[in-house]
């Protein structure tokens, strides 16, 4: 069988019949291709490259675009993660008021037990103080630094009645109290402690103190004896409330005492007379003297308040410090635009008590009493100017029927300069062995007010860092300021974190955005 292959012609080729009743169809022209080498032809084939990249590079935007989301999402839930198990939190404010100093965090790695951080309040409503969050997350970051050794326990106090009993029978505990606990071990803190105030009515909170509290706390835990502090009272003292909270934070068990009707224990290491307004009696300078004689650390601090105290002042004679009845000023070393408020400087490098000073950060010591160094040696005594006013600092003296109309110096004015602190140290063998008191003469109670404390501008802090150091030689003090938040600002922490906000929801929205103008721009073109 022969089959043909040949192929039919096209062009010969019949249409089909067209069916009676059927509607002819109509084939439109294919469209007329333009020369390839005419400009029709160019400009076509030019717009055909010029969609082929549009194309490409519309594509390349959207797979762009979606990478990046998808890089912030996954971003997202990392952070997340490491904030959830690791307590990994970023503190982006300008003052770093969540953030921990590093003398806090190197205690914290070298932590090795178990402390406990009670607070005696739901985390909700501690949170809902007047800077409660900062407080909350600095507590919070005590248990990562410490690799989980530090735990912070909210209790409710009204669910929880027979827990607050428990810490209530050896602490004073009140709403918003915290016990750092370890072991047998207790240190309380009302809540009005852990604040920074701004002025001793404790009616303003310009920020927090809760740091300087719980570091000092977990140095108290490491140490077996605590020294013992006794604040004197009873002759109308100055401030010396406020020295006794210093003592405490320094890790000094305080108590007070008073000389007319209680003896001094023998297991006081360190007796604070904080600028008493009325002399002591005889019987109260003879348990003075009893004393100083068993080799014990002894404080006095005058000032501008105190009027000439006789029977005192007969006494530290013998110790070779003077004192004037008169008010220190300085029109040229001051600060603030008061004349009173003197700058001191370190009359000696080679002190303890003068260790880490700089050469830019001055004491400042508000209302000075007048002291003067009576002599350098004195048998077994040795006496140590520590601060001294400047040269040009002049003292005006106090008189009972006229009042100060003004601060600039005059003739009967006392020409400084001015002792500011002396140390004087008694040293004797007994049995072989170098017994050593330690005596420290300072001209003003407010050298440790809080503001002076904080401000990075003065020394007053490092001074009294060393001061503590060198009367409690169990436990090195840390020098540790409160943070202080002038201006209320967005609290943000954490995972609330005003730049977490913008990485998840603001740059997201804005490239979608984008997108849709570049897509609507290029469809409508």
């Amino acid at each position: 069988m022969i089959m043909n292959n040949k192929t039919p012609d096209r062009k010969n080729a019949k249409a089909p019949a067209q069916k009676k009743g059927e509607t002819p169809v109509t084939r439109k022209p294919a469209p007329k291709q333009p020369e390839a080498g005419s400009f029709r032809g160019r400009l076509h084939q030019f717009n055909f490259k010029l969609r082929k990249q549009r194309l490409k590079y519309g594509t390349l935007a959207t797979v762009m675009s979606l990478l990046i989301v998808t890089a912030i999402i996954l971003a997202n839930v990392l952070v997340g993660f490491a904030t959830d198990k690791y307590g990994l939190k970023f503190d982006m404010t300008s003052e770093k008021r969540f953030e921990l100093s590093d003398e806090t965090i190197d205690i914290l790695k070298e932590l090795d037990e178990k402390v406990m951080f009670h607070v005696f309040m739901t985390e909700e409503n501690f949170r809902a103080l007047t800077y409660g969050n900062e407080m909350a997350e600095i507590m919070l970051r005590y248990e990562v630094y410490s690799g989980g050794n530090v735990e912070v326990n909210f209790v409710d106090p009204v669910r929880n009645p027979s827990f607050v009993t428990k810490y209530s029978d050896l602490v004073e505990i009140s709403s918003g109290s915290v016990v750092v606990e370890k072991g047998e071990k207790y240190r309380a803190y009302a809540l009005k402690d852990l604040y920074y105030w701004y002025d001793s009515t404790q009616t303003n909170a310009v920020g927090v103190s809760i740091e300087r509290k719980l570091t000092t706390a977990l140095l108290y835990m490491n140490v077996e004896d605590p020294p013992k502090a006794a604040v004197l009272y009873g002759h109308s003292e100055v401030y010396s409330s406020q020295i006794a909270t210093q003592l405490y934070e320094a890790n000094f068990n305080v108590q007070t005492l008073n000389l007319m009707t209680d003896e001094i224990p023998d297991d006081i290491s360190l007796l604070v007379m904080c600028c008493p307004t009325t002399d002591y009696t005889e019987d109260e300078i003879l348990k003075l003297e009893k004393y100083f004689a068993s080799f014990r650390d002894f404080i006095y601090i005058t000032g501008a308040d105190a009027p000439a105290l006789t029977n005192l002042e007969l006494l530290f004679r013998e110790w070779g410090v003077g004192f004037e009845d008169a008010i220190v000023c300085d029109s040229q070393y001051r600060v603030l635009g008061d004349y009173t408020n003197v700058i001191t400087l370190a009359s000696t490098a080679d002190s303890n008590l003068t260790s880490g000073f700089s050469s830019t950060k001055y004491v400042i010591a508000p209302y000075s009493k007048p002291m003067t160094q009576l002599w350098t040696e004195s048998g077994l005594m040795t006496s140590t100017e520590i601060l001294q006013t400047s040269p040009v600092s002049y003292a005006k003296p106090k008189n009972a029927s006229e009042t100060i109309n003004s601060y600039e110096k005059e003739d009967g004015d006392l020409e400084g300069s001015f002792s500011a602190a002396i140390h004087v140290e008694y040293s004797q063998i007994v049995n072989n062995v170098t017994q050593t008191s330690n005596l420290l003469f300072l001209s003003s109670p407010y050298m440790f007010t809080a503001d002076l404390l904080n401000s990075e501008s003065y020394g007053n802090m490092r001074f009294m860092t060393n001061i503590m150091n060198e009367f409690n030689d169990t436990i090195v003090s840390v020098e540790l300021k409160n943070k202080k938040f002038t201006d209320p600002e967005l609290e943000v922490i954490g995972n609330q974190l005003t730049v977490v906000l913008v990485l998840l929801c603001v740059i997201p929205a804005v490239i979608i955005i984008m997108g849709i103008f570049v897509w609507y721009w290029r469809k409508n073109r």
